[in-house]
């Protein structure tokens, strides 16, 4: 369990290095970094799962831990989302890069709180 949260922090701080890093060096998006981001957003996303599962298996729906796994869920959704438009050829409006860094910063909030939570 312990393991789990271990790599999913290394995973976690590994999405967020990569997508600063895409971000500054702008467009054409690196494809090699823009590659390296989308695996460790989506091995966090596993991870995190694996590990809260348990603990979400043990608490009832109106519990602050399932509320914020499931803000933290909906927060990571939304990032993947927003992030995978953003990823096109076509330049997207300012409000979809807008939306990606809110619910980026979210997901950052709402994971630290949710994992916060599972230990406390």
């Amino acid at each position: 369990m312990t393991t789990q949260i271990i790599f999913a922090g290394i995973s976690f701080l590994l999405m967020v290095i990569t997508g600063v890093v895409l971000s500054r060096l702008g467009r054409p998006l690196n494809k090699a970094v823009f590659a390296f981001h989308k695996i460790f957003s989506l091995l966090t996303i596993v991870l995190l799962v694996l590990a809260a599962l348990p603990h979400l298996k043990i608490v009832g729906w109106g519990s602050t831990l399932m509320i914020t796994a499931l803000l933290a869920g909906a927060m990571l959704l939304i990032s993947f989302v927003s992030g995978a438009l953003l990823s096109f050829e076509k330049v997207m409006p300012k409000f979809v890069t807008i939306i990606h860094r809110i619910s980026s910063l979210l997901v950052i909030i709402s994971t630290v709180v949710t994992v916060w939570l599972m230990f406390k």
